[in-house]
Formats: structure tokens, C-alpha cells, sequence
């Protein structure tokens, strides 16, 4: 499977992605929002196994792709669209950028191209998403994104001792 954007390209992982992976994943601004065992090597790795195993899978229930700048080449983020365990219809969204592409608008980019195929190749009827509290550059483009806020509930404990919660968004088909 691939989308391509004006500037990016959503494509299937390969076992070759994990090294681009875990160098993002081990900026401390990327970390900043993420759980410390985020920050290794054989996480990545995993990630990128599990991400790419989801390809294989008959019939499919989870799109987790390897976002790629056009220009560069560089993979640089993911965006995943994943609908294991949960009603028909609905799917959870996933957004990781790496933190020298933030505010350029490639992650609007991939999410537009993304939540659209599942709109519409997909039938998708609803789409959620979680972000921690205190991230608001996800949670700006989530609601850019036409996303809701849906509630907010505890996090795991790496946040509860910084004091922040998880927070639940929804967005509909009917969405503006």
C-alpha cells in the first residue's frame, strides 16, 4: 500500500526502517511525550517488525505506514490508521513525526491522506484518537484535523508523576 502527497509518501515498512525509526525516537524532544523505554534501539526495532507483520495479516485490521519525505527520501514518521478490537467501522489514530520536521506540515499532510483512505476505501464512520494533555502541538492538529475533544482520563504512571492525563479525541465521517 502506498499514498502519495505533494510531499510525502505513506508506504509500507521494511525491516531496513527500524535504524530511522530509533534515531527520531531517541531525540529528547521527541521523547518529551513518551514513555523512557521509548528510547531504545530494540523498541524500534520491534515496532518496525510488528508494523510491518500488520501488512501480511488476512484480512487486514491495522495500517501502520512509514511516512517519507518526498524530496529527501528520509523517513520520517509514521501514520497508522488501526482497527483490531474495535467496533466496525471505527479505527484508532496514530501520528509520530520526527521533531526536525515538526511545524513544516508534513504531519497534516500524511493525516489528511491518511483518515481519508479510511473514509473512504475503508467505510470508516469514525476515527479516535489519544494524545497526552500537555503535547499541544498534537493536540492543534488534531482539532485542525476536524477532531473533538472526548474526555480526558488517567495516564500511565511515567505521567501521572508529571502530572498529565491522557486525552481522548473522536472524529466522525460527517465531520466538517
Amino acid at each position: 500500500m502506498e499514498l502519495v502527497g505533494d510531499r510525502i509518501v505513506l508506504r509500507e515498512y521494511t525491516s531496513a526502517d527500524w535504524p530511522s525509526v530509533a534515531s527520531y525516537q531517541a531525540d529528547p524532544r521527541y521523547l518529551s511525550f513518551c514513555a523512557p523505554e521509548t528510547a531504545s534501539a530494540e523498541h524500534s526495532r520491534a515496532l518496525v517488525d510488528l508494523f510491518a507483520s500488520w501488512a501480511r495479516e488476512e484480512p487486514r485490521r491495522n495500517f501502520q505506514l512509514a511516512m517519507v519525505e518526498r524530496a529527501s527520501g528520509q523517513l520520517i514518521g509514521s501514520c497508522g490508521l488501526r482497527m483490531a478490537d474495535l467496533p466496525a467501522g471505527v479505527a484508532e489514530f496514530g501520528l509520530e513525526l520526527s521533531p526536525d520536521s515538526w511545524g513544516r506540515g508534513l504531519g497534516t499532510e500524511a493525516s489528511r491522506a491518511l483518515l481519508d483512505f479510511g473514509f473512504r476505501a475503508m467505510a470508516l464512520t469514525e476515527v479516535r484518537a489519544v494524545s497526552v494533555s500537555e503535547n499541544t502541538r498534537i493536540s492543534a492538529l488534531l482539532r485542525k484535523l476536524g477532531f473533538t475533544g472526548a474526555g480526558t482520563r488517567p495516564g500511565e504512571a511515567w505521567m501521572d508523576d508529571r502530572g498529565w492525563t491522557f486525552t481522548d479525541w473522536v472524529l466522525t465521517r460527517n465531520a466538517p
